[in-house]
């Protein structure tokens, strides 16, 4: 029975270690890539952002200029009522 078990233990880390050698391994990208890429995602990102507060300037500006037309247009309603 004590011989049994080893027998089995071995066995079983065989097998787990045959079926990890079966797999085709991943090639690694080197640190050189992997900084240009995080590089690359870091100008892609700044870029974004850049273009949501252009984009966020231009909202307010429109906003601004709706809110006086709306201004305008109430000031004549009111002065054309008084009338």
């Amino acid at each position: 029975m004590s011989k049994i078990i080893p027998v089995i233990l071995i066995s079983g880390l065989l097998g787990v270690l045959s079926g990890c050698a079966s797999q085709p391994a991943k090639p690694e990208a080197s640190q050189q890539e992997q900084l240009a890429k995080a590089e690359a995602d870091r100008r892609a990102a700044v870029a974004a952002a850049d273009k949501a507060k252009a984009e966020a300037d231009a909202l307010r500006k429109e906003n601004d200029r709706l809110k006086e037309e709306a201004a305008r247009a109430k000031k004549g309603f009111r002065e054309g009522l008084n009338k």
